[in-house]
């Protein structure tokens, strides 16, 4: 993904986390190579939906090419969703959103560290 596609993404988490449900999202971008086996096992290991789902944005998070089929996974699941996952990110959101990193739980400040948005 590229840094507007990460910040949508990490802007929308928690709504993400509490709308839709990750296993058949996860098998369908598996079914079309965007994320391999390994990506897949741990996304269907997640404890609760919201973990799994938690576990697939942020796989999703260091994929590079992942946001396009993420999204029209979503657009068949939540077409209510897609709203709020393409809208433009301009220069200044972007930076309000690089500021409000403080912010960030423990394991989203984790997974944007390594994919390396954050430091």
């Amino acid at each position: 993904m590229n840094p507007d596609q990460r910040l949508i993404i990490q802007r929308n988490y928690s709504l993400l986390t509490e709308e839709i449900l990750a296993g058949e999202i996860a098998d369908n971008l598996f079914s079309n190579n965007v994320i391999n086996h390994d990506d897949l096992q741990r996304v269907h290991a997640g404890e609760t939906d919201k973990d799994q789902v938690g576990r697939l944005l942020n796989i999703l998070l260091c994929k590079k090419g992942a946001y396009e089929p993420f999204l029209k996974e979503v657009q068949l699941q939540r077409p209510d969703l897609i709203t709020k996952l393409t809208y433009k990110v301009t220069e200044g959101t972007l930076e309000k959103g690089i500021q409000t990193k403080g912010k960030l739980s423990v394991n989203k400040r984790k997974t944007l560290n390594i994919c390396g948005i954050i430091s």
